[in-house]
């Protein structure tokens, strides 16, 4: 019912049943003995995985075909476990015919079977969401069995896409030098695209090289500052910079106060020849170094 081609046999009751019935009479005689040889597996089935999963695999079709879409996982397995203990084979069978399981999670159909309505989930707000706690969160739910994947992840919030998921995980991923850099800032969606950008452009080993020397200064950067290090055009003398990036770049934003703006007002016609000779002589000797 469920096509989860790598995933842990723990996590997947359904597959665990399966490989247990095609073994038993030939590789093993009993649970007992399946037990002892699938402990060898990694994550390791214990007996009572190995329990659940054939007396889960035992409800009535039309229970377990409630779960198509959403699947049934190691916590799943447990609440159904649990419910046929407490209602009996009958009850669950009668509730599962009046359920539609359209667009519900595993959790949301298990509290239907249990004659309590599904609790809605609490909606988190976007914008004020850090990409680690959404990393950590993803993290967390593939060690408990609630998905298995990014897709499954997905499927599994209302909140959240795939791509969501994704980038945040790549962003606590960054190196560990890096993401010490920004201990007590907020760092955002925004914030950790631009460092992912500069991880693309840099290289891990160099990118951590130059955060291991803003670690280590006296002097407490600004989220705006750490990023222009990294980069190495750093401004000073009453001039700020943000960088952000694009689909196909960074962008430069320089912020001048009033006292030197007649300054950049009047040689702003000098700074395109500059920049544009500064930038050829860098791409000149970046390809000689790869000769």
């Amino acid at each position: 019912m469920q096509n989860l081609e790598a995933t842990p046999l723990t996590r997947d009751p359904l597959a665990l049943a399966q490989l247990y019935f095609s073994g038993l009479g030939t590789s093993w005689r009993n649970q007992k003995e399946a037990a002892a040889t699938l402990a060898h597996f990694k994550p390791k089935v214990s007996r009572n995985d190995l329990n659940r999963a054939v007396g889960v695999s035992k409800l009535p079709l039309v229970v377990l075909s409630l779960f198509e879409k959403a699947g049934i996982w190691k916590v799943t397995a447990r609440k159904l476990a649990s419910l046929a203990r407490k209602h009996g084979i009958e009850v669950l069978e009668q509730r599962a015919k009046q359920i539609d399981p359209s667009g519900k999670t595993s959790s949301e159909i298990t509290d239907l079977l249990d004659g309590h309505q599904p609790v809605p989930p609490k909606r988190r707000r976007r914008d004020s969401s850090s990409p680690l706690a959404l990393a950590a969160l993803y993290k967390d739910g593939l060690l408990q069995g609630r998905w298995t994947s990014l897709d499954s992840a997905a499927v599994a919030s209302d909140v959240w896409s795939k791509p969501e998921f994704a980038k945040a995980v790549a962003i606590s991923e960054l190196p560990p030098r890096v993401l010490e850099l920004f201990k007590g800032k907020p760092l955002s969606f925004a914030l950790g695209e631009v460092l992912l950008r500069i991880q693309k452009v840099l290289g891990s080993a160099e990118m951590s090289e130059r955060a291991d020397a803003m670690v280590t200064q006296p002097r407490r950067l600004t989220s705006d500052q750490i990023v222009a290090t990294f980069l190495r055009v750093m401004p000073g003398g009453g001039v700020d910079l943000k960088i952000r990036t694009t689909a196909s770049g960074f962008v430069f934003q320089f912020h001048v106060d009033f006292d030197h703006s007649d300054e950049m007002i009047f040689c702003a016609e000098d700074l395109a020849p500059v920049i544009q000779m500064s930038l050829m002589s860098l791409r000149r000797k970046r390809l000689s170094g790869r000769r």
